[in-house]
């Protein structure tokens, strides 16, 4: 719902493993062993893989991009080949195994998840990807116990040499990685989470006629089209068809509880203190306020998330756009 941003420690953790665990462990192909054409661009490609280790491991999309773009010009015949496809798919797919396998010492996919600080799914922002890891008392090590799924936004079996790729994995709930997006295609060219901030490019628009209706509406048309592909690779409109009843509440407390209720508290919360005035030594009586129209309003709300705590917890996005609305009525 809203750009991912991936910290420092996260980028450099993850490059150190990359180094380590898969560019150190590339095939590598001798100079008598290409014999044939398609086994000459084998080793070409696996060289270029190994000259661009670094953008392959923490690259940002647009890095990525120009990567996947190179080697599918370059390599079109051999990565059509079944054989090579096996290939790809066998060492890529059997590092991020390896990495979702990792002992607690080594970093792994609950490191990697938990260095996130992701609370919610960015994709449909309903359910929650926590991170849970008990202490053992006996030794001191953390049992994994819950994470989060790490989808791979262009998918494994479209671009295998992503499968690690930091900025490939996005944390999300399982509903959305394997029954909603699942292994649709992606376009490379396709905009990720990393780069594409759905908060800026859509809101939701309520419309009260004694029930409320709620639509997902795109905030730029020039990015329109852009919005309606993760709506309709998300099911976006769907989901959030199932949950019109979360919004009714927020305006039934809106009608119950508005602004001539929460004015009236304000004014009952104040209290009198005593003030003289410099000029003339007189003591007047005045009203200071207990609670500034900032408290008013999170008291009125509950809880009003900014942009950076949409992701914080369920239906922040929508509960966002829904008060914003309501306040300007």
């Amino acid at each position: 719902m809203k750009k991912l941003e991936i910290p420092d420690g996260v980028k450099e953790e993850h490059r150190k493993y990359f180094e380590e665990q898969v560019f150190k462990k590339m095939p590598v192909i001798k100079d008598e062993d290409t014999k044939k054409d398609d086994d000459t661009l084998r080793k070409k490609f696996w060289e270029y893989c190994k000259e661009n280790w670094l953008t392959l491991a923490i690259g940002e999309p647009s890095q990525l991009r120009k990567i996947g773009n190179f080697l599918d010009e370059k390599y079109k015949s051999i990565l059509a080949s079944e054989g090579f496809k096996t290939e790809l798919k066998d060492f890529w797919g059997n590092k991020y195994k390896k990495f979702c396998r990792e002992p607690e010492e080594e970093w792994n996919a609950y490191k990697f998840t938990k260095g996130m600080g992701l609370r919610t799914c960015p994709y449909c922002n309903q359910n929650y990807t926590l991170v849970i890891m008990k202490k053992e008392e006996r030794d001191g090590e953390e049992e994994k116990i819950y994470r989060p799924n790490i989808d791979h936004f262009y998918p494994q079996n479209q671009y295998p040499y992503f499968s690690l790729s930091l900025y490939n994995m996005v944390p999300c709930c399982e509903m959305c990685n394997l029954r909603l997006k699942g292994a649709q295609e992606v376009e490379i060219e396709f905009p990720n989470p990393y780069e594409f901030d759905m908060d800026e490019e859509f809101h939701f628009e309520f419309l009260f006629d004694g029930n409320v209706t709620m639509s997902m509406v795109s905030s730029d048309s020039n990015e329109k089209s852009k919005f309606n592909q993760y709506n309709k690779m998300l099911h976006l409109k769907a989901l959030y068809d199932e949950h019109q009843d979360y919004a009714r509440k927020i305006y039934d407390r809106f009608q119950k509880y508005g602004r001539g209720y929460f004015d009236s508290l304000q004014n009952l919360l104040s209290k009198e203190v005593s003030d003289k005035e410099k000029s003339n030594k007189e003591e007047e009586t005045s009203k200071k306020v207990v609670f500034s129209e900032a408290e008013m309003r999170d008291l009125r709300w509950s809880q009003i998330p900014t942009k950076d705590e949409i992701l914080d917890e369920p239906f922040g996005k929508m509960r966002k756009d829904l008060i914003g609305q309501l306040e300007d009525l």
